[in-house]
C-alpha cells in the first residue's frame, strides 16, 4: 500500500531542494559536454570561384574510293571497315565559365599514340609510339569569366594502320592494336587572395587499328558538376579550445556526480536514529503499512505494547490485517497499531530511542 504522507520521503525540503541541484547540475554539464564533444568546427573559407566545364567531341570519316561506298564521309557512331577508311576529321571543343571574372591562361596540345597490347588487355602494352599532332597552343587572359577552344584535325588512318602492321608483321605475335588521339587543355588562374591554380582537362578519342571493322569511342575527364576552387583558412585552435571545454566540461560533471555522492552519503550519517528506523519501515514494508490522519480508539480492547517492530510483523503475519501508522511530527514520535477482534498491538518509535 502506498504511503500519500511525505514523511515516508524523511528528507526536508533543504536536502530535497540540493537533491535537485546535483541532478540539474549534472545533466547540464554532462548535455553540454556531449554538445561540445560532437561539435563540428570547419575551415573558414576565405575566398572561393566556381566554375564549370563542357566539351564535345565529333568526328567524320572519309572513305577512300571503292565500289561500294558512294558517301564521301560517314558521320559518328557508324560501324566502319578499316581498309577503306582515307582519313578521320575530329573536332574538339571545349568550354569553361567561370562564376566570377579572374586573369589567367590556358595552353593545350593534341598528341597521338600508337599502342599493340595483349589482346583483350589495354592495360598490358607492348608497344607505342607517340606523335604530335597540334603544336602546344598557349593563351592568356585578363578580367574573363570564359573561354574556349574548338580545334579541327585531319588523321590520316592509313599511315597509322601500316605502322601497327608493320610491328605485328614484323613481331608475329597476336596483339591488338589502338590509336588514342587526345586534346589536353592545362587551365591556370589568378583570383582574389587565392594562391594560384591549375587543373588539366583532357578529350580522348579511341580508334582501333588492328580489327577490319571497327567503332570509335570518345571519352573526357570533362563531367557536369560544378566545381569549386578555394582557400580556407585553418580552424585548428577553434576545434582545440573546443576539445578542451568538452573535457573541462566531463570534468566537472565527474566531480559533480562524486559531490552528489558524498553530500547524499553526509546527509545519511547525519539522520537521527528515529529518522533512519522510521525511513526502513516505511520502506521495506510499503505494502502491509496504511497510512492514516487518526489512529483508531483503543478504548476497550487489550493492548499489547510490542518493543520492536519485527514482534508486530510477527502479529501481522498471523491476522493478514494492515498496519495503521500514524507519525506525530511535531513531536516526532510514530505509532504502529495492529488490530484483531478486541486486541491490538501496538509499536511507538521516537525520538531518542536508541538502537536496538
Amino acid at each position: 500500500m502506498n504511503i500519500k504522507d511525505n514523511s515516508k520521503n524523511n528528507f526536508n525540503i533543504s536536502n530535497l531542494v540540493g537533491y535537485i541541484i546535483f541532478v540539474v547540475l549534472f545533466i547540464i554539464l554532462v548535455s553540454s559536454a556531449i554538445y561540445f564533444s560532437k561539435k563540428d568546427i570547419s575551415d573558414t573559407v576565405v575566398s572561393s570561384i566556381s566554375y564549370k566545364e563542357e566539351a564535345g567531341i565529333g568526328y567524320k570519316v572519309y572513305y577512300q574510293e571503292n565500289p561500294f561506298y558512294s558517301d564521301p564521309y560517314l558521320l559518328e557512331g557508324k560501324t566502319y571497315i578499316s581498309k577503306y577508311i582515307d582519313r578521320i576529321d575530329i573536332d574538339y571543343s571545349y568550354l569553361v565559365n567561370y562564376d566570377d571574372k579572374l586573369s589567367g591562361a590556358y595552353d593545350y596540345i593534341i598528341k597521338a599514340k600508337l599502342l599493340a597490347y595483349a589482346p583483350g588487355k589495354m592495360q598490358e602494352e607492348l608497344w607505342s609510339r607517340e606523335y604530335q599532332i597540334l603544336e602546344n597552343q598557349g593563351f592568356e587572359f585578363k578580367n574573363e569569366d570564359s573561354y574556349e577552344i574548338n580545334e579541327n584535325v585531319s588523321i590520316n588512318y592509313q599511315a597509322f594502320k601500316e605502322e601497327y602492321d608493320n610491328y605485328r608483321n614484323d613481331t608475329a605475335i597476336t596483339t591488338e592494336g589502338i590509336l588514342i588521339i587526345e586534346l589536353s587543355v592545362a587551365n591556370h588562374g589568378e583570383y582574389d587572395v587565392l594562391d594560384n591554380f591549375d587543373y588539366e582537362s583532357l578529350l580522348r578519342l579511341e580508334i582501333p587499328v588492328s580489327d577490319e571493322t571497327l567503332k570509335i569511342n570518345s571519352s573526357t575527364t570533362v563531367t557536369d558538376q560544378e566545381k569549386t576552387i578555394s582557400k580556407t583558412e585553418d580552424a585548428d585552435f577553434e576545434r582545440s579550445l573546443v576539445v578542451i571545454i568538452a573535457g573541462l566540461l566531463w570534468g566537472l560533471a565527474a566531480i559533480t556526480s562524486i559531490a552528489g555522492i558524498c553530500y547524499s552519503s553526509i546527509n545519511r550519517k547525519k539522520m537521527s536514529y528515529y529518522e533512519k528506523k522510521l525511513k526502513k519501515i516505511l520502506d521495506t514494508h510499503d505494502s502491509i503499512i496504511v497510512n492514516v490522519e487518526n489512529l483508531p480508539s483503543l478504548s476497550g480492547l487489550n493492548v499489547v505494547d510490542v518493543t520492536t517492530f519485527d514482534e508486530l510483523l510477527d502479529a501481522q503475519s498471523e491476522v493478514r490485517l494492515p498496519i495503521n501508522f500514524m507519525e506525530n511530527k511535531k513531536r516526532r514520535v510514530s505509532k504502529f497499531i495492529l488490530i484483531k477482534d478486541k486486541l491490538a498491538w501496538v509499536y511507538t518509535l521516537k525520538e531518542g530511542d536508541e538502537e536496538k
